[in-house]
């Protein structure tokens, strides 16, 4: 996600980060990779992890058939490349 721009997503409810805690886990290293109009935070990332991200809004929303969310296709991504490495360590192991 990170190095994306601008995007409008949706999402239903109200919930967020309560302010009185949000800056913890930025302090255990995760980062703030995107905010909304208002500045809340809408997306965190864990740097250097494969694919540990949480959003504040629903990517399958703006995915269907013909066109996949960055999100969902960065998943899917990261899940290739990590079953390569794997099957890559298992045939050298033989």
């Amino acid at each position: 996600m990170t190095g994306a721009g601008p995007s409008t997503e949706r999402f239903f409810c109200s919930y967020g980060l309560d302010e009185r805690l949000a800056s913890r886990p930025f302090e255990a290293g995760l980062t703030v990779s995107a905010r909304d109009t208002t500045g809340s935070v809408r997306v965190a990332e864990l740097p250097g992890h494969p694919y540990f991200l949480g959003s504040h809004f629903q990517p399958e929303l703006a995915s269907d058939p013909t066109s996949v969310h960055p999100l969902i296709g960065g998943f899917l991504a990261a899940v290739r490349t990590h079953a390569a490495a794997r099957t890559t360590r298992w045939a050298a192991a033989l």
